[in-house]
């Protein structure tokens, strides 16, 4: 998964020509169209340096806090959804990508939008992209990009109805990890990089303890230990957030 700086990086990179027929595409569906719009036909490279700023202004100010988190949720909707397209097939796995919005009918994927003409992918494929912004379905469909469909991530909705923290009881949780354990995945969940010692403290039992609970987690799958010089810091992994996300009412 790319990161937040490789994707301005390619925003930047991108031809300037291309990048005014879709700033051109995008302002034809907007009431009022802003200066903006001028500004990047007009003076593409000066405009999107500026816009590349503004982005990583708004990322540090209002998401970088809970970007790993995020990234944690995106990648346990991708590791979800490949399990189920082999478990119960691709078809199976597509049905659940936005209903009723998105249906499998082959051999269309077929999208519950504004009339358009069939696009045919002639052999491109189409990569699926979980989001944590959306509520419906958004496609990125041309002959100079890589065919793209965007649809909400499964925990997406829970995520932010918590204000970013992991929600839901931790009695079925419990039965699958055991309760002194579950409490230590969920505050991970909620506040993720906290050293053994930290652990130990906000729930209150001795640092053996926790780090043996904290080495079960990590032979499990279920919690990832970064060590810098002489600190230990641990975070829930994807498949520990698909675990939190499957327990969750």
């Amino acid at each position: 998964m790319e990161s937040f700086q490789d994707e301005i990086a390619a925003a930047l990179g991108d031809p300037a020509a291309p990048v005014a027929a879709d700033t051109l595409a995008f302002a034809s569906v907007l009431r009022t169209r802003p200066a903006l719009v001028d500004d990047l036909i007009q003076h593409p490279h000066q405009s999107r340096r500026a816009l590349a700023r503004s982005f990583v202004a708004l990322h540090r100010a209002v998401l970088a806090a809970d970007w790993p988190r995020m990234q944690a949720q995106l990648s346990a909707d991708v590791s979800a959804r490949a399990r189920m397209a082999v478990q119960r097939g691709v078809a199976a796995m597509l049905d659940t990508l936005c209903p009723p919005l998105i249906r499998w009918e082959y051999p269309y994927l077929e999208f519950a939008g504004p009339p358009a003409a069939d696009y045919p992918l002639n052999g491109r494929g189409l990569v699926l992209v979980p989001s944590m912004f959306l509520d419906d379905v958004h496609r990125q469909l041309n002959e100079r990009q890589q065919p793209m469909l965007f649809y909400p991530a499964r925990a997406a909705a829970d995520f932010w109805r918590a204000g970013g923290r992991s929600t839901g009881p931790d009695g079925q949780l419990a039965g699958s990890v055991g309760p002194h354990r579950a409490a230590v995945l969920r505050l991970l969940a909620d506040r993720p990089g906290l050293g053994t010692a930290e652990v130990a403290a906000v729930l209150r039992v001795s640092p053996a303890t926790a780090s043996a609970h904290l080495a079960r987690l990590r032979r499990t799958g279920l919690v990832a230990t970064v060590r810098s010089a002489r600190r230990a810091r641990h975070e829930v992994t994807p498949l520990g957030w698909q675990l939190l996300d499957t327990n969750v009412e």
